[in-house]
């Protein structure tokens, strides 16, 4: 054969048109062994060692060349760390190469990341029974675990307490019980020391719930005295005892004489006699009702149209007048009657007793103030009613009353504001009227303040006693 270029003639396989592959041999007899053979394998730069090659670093070798390896699946030939079998981890890095980083690996190791807490109600605190571990802080999620009511916007640490008995600023205290409360956000109290239900406004507290002791109402005049409040009647004393701000002037004692007005009494004659003078014992004498005036709580004196006159002046020291209208020594000047009616207006309170029908009495009773509303029905002598009078209507001066016990009076005609509440069914024997402040009751005849008269003419007859006692009180009530 004229060829001589064979390197082994003993192996047909091997030539210079041979195929070189790994195998040890000269395949091709091109002096070199196992180079580009065609079966060597594909390796893969593993540059940082992790026994993971790069993909992007092949070459093909029947051996592996120095730092290289089979695997093509590192994502960092770079990193050690990162490589397929790497533990995905928070770093920000594709630690295990599965494409996938940190959270958005479902296997990622979430104990190098945070705890977070869900934030429901949008106040910046958490709730820490609801706690998820995380890489990045997940939407809805905050670092913070002190959010008490996670419903609620308004309560969190961040809050401040108020009344609404909820624990807003979640330290375990509820409104008063928690020192920082703003109480402005609940009422004010204030202290009623005397329990009378109204308090004191120099003593207020301001706090969530009434603490005991306490009350809303602040017009208290007196915290040391049950009796003084707005709702208390007033009484003879010279105190507010309803706490309006002022006294009557029958709480004065314009006469320095050591009483007030409201505890003054005058039993004020018409005439010369000695009948119906409180100061007499006898029969006739009306001492009997006299005393139940000192029952009532007057201190009283006695007085004569004729002597005394009847003033301004005189009336602005008395609470009652005790007019007895038997007429010798009037009628009222128009002057007289005036200053009657302006008493009576601020507050004073008249008694008057008609007496038996004639032309002086008549005339008398005539010249009160018309606006008292009581008249004469007639001057003559004969025009009286007689007998007991059994008509009641319902009165403070009627309680108690069923008969009231009389020989005879005057015949009245009453208007307003006078009304009639004892009669005989036709004639009026008992009037009251409110007129102002003051107050005006009218007997048409005397006899029912005698001690022990003729007759039925007397205080002991039926219901007279009572009458009377009823009467003193009514007129002794200070005005509202």
């Amino acid at each position: 054969m004229a060829d001589a270029t064979d390197c082994d003639d003993a192996v047909a396989s091997t030539s210079p048109a041979g195929t070189e592959v790994c195998n040890g041999v000269d395949d091709d007899c091109d002096g070199a062994v196992d180079d580009a053979a065609s079966d060597a394998p594909t390796w893969y730069a593993d540059g940082d060692g992790d026994g993971y090659g790069d993909a992007a670093a092949p070459v093909s070798d029947c051996e592996a060349p120095s730092a290289h390896v089979a695997d093509a699946t590192d994502c960092d030939d770079a990193d050690f760390a990162v490589n397929p079998a790497a533990l995905e981890v928070c770093n920000g890095l594709d630690d295990d190469c599965d494409a996938l980083v940190d959270d958005a690996d479902g296997d990622v190791d979430t104990s190098a990341g945070g705890t977070w807490y869900a934030d429901s109600d949008g106040d910046g605190y958490g709730d820490a029974s609801a706690a998820v571990t995380a890489c990045a802080q997940p939407s809805g999620a905050v670092s913070d675990a002190s959010d008490c009511d996670d419903a609620a916007s308004a309560v969190n640490p961040g809050a401040s307490e108020v009344c609404n008995g909820l624990d807003d600023d979640c330290d375990a205290l509820v409104d008063d019980a928690d020192s920082s409360v703003d109480t402005s956000t609940g009422s004010t109290w204030y202290a009623d020391s005397d329990s009378d239900g109204y308090g004191d406004a120099s003593a207020a507290t301001s706090a969530c719930l009434q603490p005991s002791g306490t009350v809303t109402d602040d017009q208290a005049c007196d915290d040391a005295d049950a009796a003084v409040h707005p709702a208390a009647a007033e009484r003879c004393n010279g105190a507010d005892d309803d706490c309006d701000g002022a006294t009557s002037w029958l709480e004065d004692d314009g006469d320095a004489d050591g009483l007030l007005a409201c505890e003054a009494a005058v039993w004020l004659r018409t005439d010369g006699e000695t009948n119906n003078d409180p100061t007499v014992a006898g029969s006739l004498g009306s001492s009997e009702a006299a005393a139940l005036l000192t029952a009532a709580g007057f201190d009283w004196d006695t007085a004569d149209l004729a002597t005394d006159g009847l003033s301004a002046a005189w009336l602005d020291h008395i609470g009652v007048l005790v007019m007895v209208g038997r007429g010798d020594d009037g009628p009222l000047s128009s002057t007289q009657a005036q200053a009657l009616a302006d008493w009576v207006d601020a507050g004073g309170s008249l008694l008057y007793t008609g007496y038996h029908p004639g032309a002086a009495s008549c005339a008398m009773v005539d010249s009160l103030p018309t606006s008292f509303g009581l008249a004469c029905a007639s001057s003559s002598a004969s025009n009286y009613w007689t007998g007991p009078a059994t008509t009641v209507t319902s009165h403070a001066v009627t309680t108690g009353v069923s008969s009231v016990g009389g020989a005879g009076g005057e015949q009245w005609t009453v208007s307003s504001p006078s009304s009639t509440v004892v009669s005989t069914g036709s004639s009026p024997v008992v009037t009251v009227a409110s007129y102002g402040d003051g107050r005006v009751a009218g007997v048409s005849d005397e006899w029912f303040l005698y001690n022990a008269g003729s007759g039925s003419a007397d205080i002991g007859q039926a219901d007279n006693q009572t009458l009377v006692e009823n009467l003193f009180d009514w007129l002794g009530a200070l005005p509202l």
